[in-house]
């Protein structure tokens, strides 16, 4: 199995709000091939979803896999521009994004700008690339977006870096972003453990909802831990706001 606990969680609540309101509109920043949404949109057809993603090959085969979806709307750009003619929308999110992005600031105002009012703004981020490199070729990558000199010369595309949680929360508050909750995820022996599952298992699904119900219990836990020792247990952080 190789979704991971943040990501599966997200998508379960936000099919909840979705059962309650099907015409709900997405904005997905940094929506890669936009799997993370496939099943929600194979369930739920007047859901109206745009995706927003800098790589073009990864755009254009999410442009393949939805042709045929006509409320999916795929777009090959960063999430800088204004874009006025996409308007707002109900939920606007991004899902292990936060950790590739240069310009976090301006990521963190386009976000909330394209929030309706009462609307929810998500941002799940990963700090595993940076605090777990898994190779060699990684650690070096890491280091190289971490020196201010050679950063500037890697693309967006392949950027990575760490995120301060305090940074991001106070921005969003400054852009009129309630936020609600923040939950924690991807306890690193969970995940090797999930990647791990034989997809025909079929207590595949029953152990990856166990595992989420579980992280969020302790997430109550950590949640007052310093910032150092609640990352390394818990690397995947979800920031939960809601427009005022």
């Amino acid at each position: 199995m190789n979704q991971k606990p943040s990501k599966a969680f997200v998508i379960r609540e936000l099919e909840k709000v979705i059962q309650t309101r099907p015409q709900t509109s997405i904005l997905d920043l940094g929506s890669g091939r936009s799997i993370n949404f496939l099943h929600l949109l194979k369930n739920y057809p007047e859901l109206r979803y745009v995706g927003l993603e800098p790589n073009q090959r990864d755009a254009e085969e999410a442009l393949r896999v939805f042709k045929n979806y006509p409320n999916v709307r795929i777009i090959n750009n960063l999430a800088y521009s204004s874009l006025e003619e996409l308007g707002q929308f109900d939920i606007v999110i991004s899902l292990s994004v936060l950790e590739h992005v240069k310009h976090l600031k301006d990521f963190l105002s386009f976000s909330a700008s394209k929030v309706k009012h009462g609307g929810q703004l998500i941002h799940l981020y990963d700090l595993g690339h940076f605090l777990y490199p898994s190779s060699l070729k990684e650690r070096i990558h890491v280091g190289l977006c971490k020196n201010s000199l050679t950063s500037i010369f890697i693309p967006e595309t392949k950027f990575c870096k760490y995120v301060n949680q305090i940074e991001v929360v106070k921005f969003l508050e400054e852009t009129g972003i309630n936020i609600k909750k923040i939950t924690y995820h991807n306890m690193p022996h969970l995940v090797f453990f999930l990647k791990n599952l034989k997809e025909d298992n079929c207590d595949s699904q029953k152990f990856l909802d166990f595992i989420i119900d579980w992280e969020l219990q302790m997430s109550e836990v950590v949640k007052d831990f310093d910032s150092d020792t609640r990352e390394k247990i818990f690397p995947a952080v979800c920031v939960w706001g809601i427009k005022q």
